[in-house]
């Protein structure tokens, strides 16, 4: 590892918000990925490393996938992107204003390349481009949603589906990070072995993630429905229909960190948990400033997976909108300490 590292760490201080859920995760899928390279012509990298490769940056003919085989178009929606948005900036207020909580500095140093999948708009990448402007970085989304002008001169977007493999050689960054793709992954091993696949030896891989169910962090599980049965309710819902769907509702507070472990090519597997909460219950600044920015976005969470719940639980039209209502008049109740918990997983490929 290259330790010409300009950059000074300063490592925010991680919040207590632990779930204490005990739940099983699901067993990992069976399928295999493979590693065919897109065929799109591709403009060149900063440093002509990529060229070989399809980048792409457009905002054209924007198509979302919601599942495997089934598509949902969206044109020109700017309420999905803003919702990604809000994400963003809701991580990056419970991370005290920083993008990360994982000590990545020590494989961001000058000639490195870093690696985002799942990208979505593409903020994160952006800022971190900023960041490190010596780095390479690459940005890949199943959608072309990613903005398109005035990028910095050390980034490119990728088109990619990551269940069907990544189009890099092995070995080829210093540096991988994912978040949020619980929605759009069964098999976790296969995710895990393609991105250790391309890390180099000494490279980081930080993989961040949400687990069902939502609950209230630092309240006793045995508490939750007397606190918020509203929001317990729906966020029950929520677990069935991710485990219906075939996903691994334990995906980022135990599959991902065994699954690194368990390769044998992974050291330092650490795990920090945290949270993002529905609106601004805590004391603590970050959180309560996290809470704020995410309040407009918790109260579409139900409009956003209504047509997921109800095809995955068969649940008619009037008893969503009972299961929503209850949902909706815990954001803001006095002791309903709400929230979605967050588990950065990371290590160092060996």
């Amino acid at each position: 590892m290259n330790s010409n590292n300009t950059h000074q760490s300063q490592q925010p201080s991680v919040i207590n918000t632990s779930f204490n859920m005990n739940s099983t995760h699901l067993p990992d899928g069976q399928s295999q990925m493979g590693y065919d390279s897109a065929s799109d012509v591709t403009p060149g990298s900063p440093t002509g490393t990529f060229s070989t490769f399809s980048m792409t940056s457009t905002m054209n003919d924007r198509v979302f996938r919601e599942d495997g085989g089934r598509r949902f178009q969206a044109q020109n929606d700017e309420q999905e992107l803003e919702r990604l948005e809000c994400q963003h900036r809701v991580f990056k207020a419970v991370q005290a204003g920083v993008n990360y909580f994982a000590p990545v500095h020590g494989n961001l140093y000058d000639g490195a390349r870093g690696l985002d999948i799942g990208c979505g708009t593409g903020v994160w990448t952006i800022e971190m481009a900023l960041e490190f402007p010596n780095v390479e970085w690459i940005g890949t989304d199943l959608a072309p949603v990613q903005r398109d002008l005035d990028l910095p001169d050390n980034l490119h977007f990728a088109q990619n589906d990551i269940t069907q493999g990544l189009p890099f050689p092995d070995d080829s960054f210093d540096f991988v990070h994912s978040r949020l793709l619980v929605m759009g992954v069964r098999n976790w091993k296969a995710i895990v072995d393609e991105i250790l696949r391309v890390l180099k030896p000494g490279g980081m891989v930080v993989m961040i993630e949400c687990d069902f169910p939502w609950g209230l962090p630092g309240v006793p599980e045995d508490q939750w429905a007397e606190r918020a049965k509203g929001h317990c309710k729906f966020s029950d819902y929520l677990k069935m229909a991710v485990e219906n769907r075939g996903y691994d509702p334990q995906a980022a507070s135990r599959t991902i960190s065994r699954l690194m472990r368990s390769s044998g090519k992974v050291r330092g597997v650490t795990q920090i948990e945290s949270c993002l909460p529905l609106w601004g219950w805590s004391n603590d600044p970050h959180l309560r400033r996290a809470g704020e920015i995410m309040r407009a976005d918790a109260e579409d969470i139900p409009n956003s997976v209504k047509i997921v719940i109800q095809d995955a639980c068969e649940v008619p039209e009037s008893i969503y909108q009972e299961i929503k209502r209850g949902y909706l008049a815990d954001l803001g109740r006095p002791g309903a300490h709400t929230a979605v918990p967050i588990f950065h997983n990371y290590g160092w490929k060996i």
